[in-house]
């Protein structure tokens, strides 16, 4: 765990990592065949994130503050989350390596297993469950849960890789995830901001 906490930055770093703004380009692999999108996340730790998922076929924004937010549904307009929604929001909040490794809401830790030369960490808090795999050199190679995702909900694995420094802090630009076994989204950021002190209220604004 400490190799994994020193290896992104150290404890100091991950907490003064305020806010992120990323854009990223992704592959989604959907049942009608691939699906290539441009997604726009501005996170602001620990709890708050908005959402703008460019597709061929049209936009679909969210927002979540950690207690109540809105998304838009394929060929809908923004609708209120439902408390399903909202702790799935909340779950994939608590994923985030910041907020795993800077030991937010003060996670259970236990030692899993060993694979191959790696180490599996369990991060358990509340209901919520993610399994880190750790390699020699600390960086977080795999990253394991179950929880929702457009596809459904399933068994989740996300391999996690090409790790750059933005604000003092390892971050890895890279992912590649599985679905119940299956291929199913690839990912690369491509533009990555750190503490750009976002508007709120500007985050929250429904699409018109």
């Amino acid at each position: 765990l400490m190799g994994a906490i020193q290896f992104m930055g150290g404890p100091e770093k991950i907490k003064a990592l305020k806010d992120l703004d990323i854009k990223a380009k992704a592959k989604l692999n959907s049942p009608q065949g691939e699906i290539e999108m441009e997604v726009h996340n501005v996170t602001v730790f620990p709890g708050t994130i908005r959402t703008d998922i460019h597709l061929p076929f049209g936009d679909l924004p969210s927002f979540f503050d950690g207690s109540s937010g809105w998304q838009t549904p394929f060929g809908g307009g923004p609708t209120d989350m439902t408390e399903a929604n909202k702790n799935d929001a909340r779950e994939g909040m608590l994923r985030q390596l910041p907020n795993l490794l800077g030991m937010v809401g003060n996670p259970v830790v236990s030692y899993e297993k060993k694979d191959g030369d790696n180490d599996v960490l369990l991060f358990t808090l509340g209901a919520t469950q993610v399994h880190l795999t750790i390699d020699p050199k600390g960086q977080v190679v795999k990253r394991a849960y179950r929880g929702a995702t457009p596809l459904g909900p399933g068994e989740v694995e996300e391999a996690l890789s090409d790790y750059r420094d933005v604000a003092g802090v390892k971050m890895a630009f890279k992912t590649a995830t599985s679905l119940n076994g299956q291929k199913y989204l690839e990912a690369e950021f491509t533009e990555v901001k750190a503490n750009t002190s976002p508007d709120l209220a500007k985050l929250a604004e429904k699409p018109k």
